[in-house]
């Protein structure tokens, strides 16, 4: 998942790219996405640190990083302490999903993936007050989330 998302942004035009990504998944990383640099995470198989080491413009986060207990205590640190504006997909909705109270922490300008997310991603979240959901035939979308 996160090297399908790392090629998609690379192919959309973004210019520098840097992949998290635990130790475990380094060498498909520099195979698959030669042009990316690559931060390590500490730990063998999950992310278990999000601390930014480079200033970015923007953030994605999400696809790939799980939903283990020690991933959501980065991620909440993350959130909480940025200012960037943060794309979040996937284990990252799964994540929010275990500490929801992270919504109210988001930057205005996030966005909080409202293309097509999965039906698990989308049912963790409905439950949310201010979150209106559109169902299609076999898809979801989340719209009109606010951060308030």
């Amino acid at each position: 998942a996160a090297t399908l998302a790392a090629q998609g942004a690379l192919r959309a035009g973004l210019g520098k790219l840097t992949v998290h990504s635990p130790i475990a998944c380094t060498n498909i990383i520099q195979n698959v996405i030669p042009e990316a640099i690559l931060e390590i995470d500490p730990h063998e198989r999950i992310i278990t640190s999000m601390a930014l080491q480079h200033n970015y413009s923007a953030i994605a986060i999400g696809p790939g990083i799980g939903n283990n207990d020690l991933t959501v205590a980065p991620l909440s640190s993350l959130i909480k302490n940025t200012t960037n504006p943060i794309i979040l997909d996937a284990d990252a909705l799964n994540c929010i999903a275990k500490r929801p109270s992270l919504l109210s922490c988001l930057p205005s300008f996030s966005i909080l993936q409202t293309l097509l997310p999965r039906t698990q991603e989308t049912w963790h979240l409905s439950w949310r007050k201010n979150t209106r959901l559109l169902r299609t035939s076999s898809r979801a979308c989340l719209t009109d989330i606010t951060f308030n």
